[in-house]
C-alpha cells in the first residue's frame, strides 16, 4: 500500500486519520467550553483527562487526576469505599452515581455528585467512562449511604 497522491488505498486511510485526529481534536477542546466539571476515563477506568473548569472545582490538573491518580480528590475517609463502588462499576459495565465527599490539595472538604456515562463504541464495547461532577449547593450534604459505606462522620 503506497500513496500515490490522491486515490490509493494507504492516501484513504491517511485521510481518514487525519479526520480522527482532526475530531478528537475538536471534542477535547470542546469540553472546555461549558460550565460543567467533567473527567473521561478508559474503559478501566483509568482517569485521561479532565477539563478546566474540573481543574478549577478540585484543584488538581490533569497529571495529577491522570491514571488512577483521581483517587486523591477523594477525601481520605470515602476513598476506599469510592474506590470500591467505581471499581464494582467498571468490572459490571455500568454507570455510576455518587454523592461524594471531595477534597482540595489544601484540605478544603465539599460534597460534590458524580455521574460517569459509558461511552459505547458501534460494536457494543465500553471505550471509557465520561464523567460529570456537580457540586452540592451546601457543601456539606452527608452521603445518604453512610452506613453502607463505613465512611467515618465528623
Amino acid at each position: 500500500m503506497r500513496p500515490n497522491g490522491r486515490t490509493s488505498l494507504r492516501d484513504a486511510i491517511d485521510r481518514i486519520e487525519t479526520r480522527q485526529s482532526d475530531f478528537d481534536a475538536f471534542l477535547s477542546a470542546q469540553l472546555n467550553i461549558g460550565d460543567k466539571a467533567v473527567f473521561r476515563t478508559d474503559a478501566s477506568g483509568n482517569v485521561i483527562s479532565n477539563n478546566r473548569q474540573h481543574q478549577r472545582l478540585t484543584g488538581f490538573s490533569v497529571g495529577e487526576v491522570e491514571g488512577g491518580g483521581w483517587i486523591n480528590v477523594i477525601h481520605p475517609k470515602w476513598r476506599t469505599c469510592i474506590h470500591d463502588k467505581w471499581a464494582a462499576a467498571v468490572k459490571e459495565g455500568r454507570e455510576f452515581s455518587e454523592d461524594i465527599m471531595y477534597v482540595t490539595p489544601e484540605g478544603e472538604e465539599y460534597m460534590v455528585h458524580v455521574n460517569a456515562y459509558r461511552e459505547i463504541d458501534s460494536n457494543g464495547d465500553i471505550r471509557g467512562f465520561l464523567g460529570v461532577v456537580t457540586p452540592h449547593k451546601d457543601g456539606r450534604v452527608h452521603c445518604p449511604h453512610m452506613d453502607r459505606c463505613q465512611v467515618a462522620q465528623d
